[in-house]
């Protein structure tokens, strides 16, 4: 008998860890009453290919905004108690009962009693699309997706640049380098360029071994041998010598 197939559920992490699923609470600034918390259990990521599942937690006394959704809605009260408002009156939502919220029909759910209203509801669509009559927060304007937002790429501003961007215009390519002439550094003296931008033609390297006192010398990626052992005409007469002197000497 061949070996049965493991069957994976793709709700789980990598490591069998199971992956919380998306959730967001909503809030709107100008009406405090305006909360409540959204869960997306099921979509395509957990296998859904024509259907998505919402859970909705909304505290007593507050409620989610006229919005209207871009599928029919299933709901079923499963804990707690309260009204909808839509177009041509309101119904009382019990526990254990089921209602029918049409596409494109607005519609405002208060919770009322002493216990949250938790409600679960199925729509025929992998992404539900919620467009609220007045701006939501987190999201900054009036449509709540079930799909959690992508990542945003943020255009660079060249006139309006962070105060820690750690990189100039000129390595981006985003502005020419300056043409004007300016004072070579120490670091530039040091290792023995002449004028800024033109790199040494030859750098000489002169490094104190710890604890001997005495100085290696030679070429930059060459052999560096000790300078007490070098013949008086070998040893290389070079900027990088002297300023790497120590003080003193």
């Amino acid at each position: 008998m061949a070996d049965e197939e493991e069957v994976v559920d793709p709700a789980e992490g990598a490591e069998g860890e199971e992956v919380p699923p998306y959730w967001v609470e909503v809030w709107n600034d100008y009406d405090p009453s305006m909360r409540f918390v959204s869960i997306f259990p099921v979509g395509e990521k957990e296998g859904a290919l024509a259907s998505s599942v919402a859970y909705y937690i909304i505290e007593p006394g507050k409620h989610t905004g006229l919005h209207a959704d871009n599928a029919e809605e299933i709901v079923f009260v499963a804990e707690g108690e309260g009204e909808v408002f839509s177009i041509g009156g309101s119904k009382k939502l019990e526990p254990g009962k089921f209602f029918v919220f049409p596409a494109g029909i607005d519609h405002d759910i208060y919770a009322q009693g002493s216990e949250a209203m938790r409600l679960l509801s199925f729509f025929p669509t992998t992404e539900v699309l919620s467009t609220f009559q007045q701006e939501i927060y987190p999201v900054g304007g009036n449509v709540l997706s079930s799909k959690p937002p992508a990542p945003t790429l943020t255009e660079l501003d060249p006139n309006n640049l962070p105060s820690d961007f750690p990189f100039s215009l000129e390595e981006l390519g985003m502005a020419e380098a300056d043409s004007g002439e300016r004072e070579l550094t120490r670091t530039e003296r040091l290792i023995g360029m002449t004028e800024p931008g033109k790199p040494p033609e030859n750098v000489e390297v002169r490094v104190s071994e710890p604890g001997t006192g005495r100085w290696l010398v030679g070429p930059a990626g060459g052999e560096l041998r000790y300078e007490d052992e070098i013949e008086e005409g070998e040893k290389p007469e070079s900027a990088v010598e002297d300023a790497a002197a120590p003080e003193g000497e």
